[in-house]
């Protein structure tokens, strides 16, 4: 997950599935993402499955 600037906030893998809107990368206080747009890439391990990106607002 990546914000407006790029920066990575979160990298999930099989042990981490899923965002708990907080930013996990970086030492900001409380580590609560901010409102706003974020983006994602999912990379597929099966053959050659192209990735899925795409964004989602967060709001709380």
């Amino acid at each position: 997950m990546y914000n407006r600037y790029g920066n990575i906030l979160f990298k999930g893998n099989i042990n981490k599935p899923e965002w708990d809107g907080k930013d996990s990368e970086s030492n900001a206080v409380g580590g609560i993402a901010p409102n706003g747009v974020y983006f994602y890439v999912v990379y597929f391990n099966k053959g050659n499955k192209p990735s899925k990106q795409g964004r989602l607002y967060l709001n709380r």
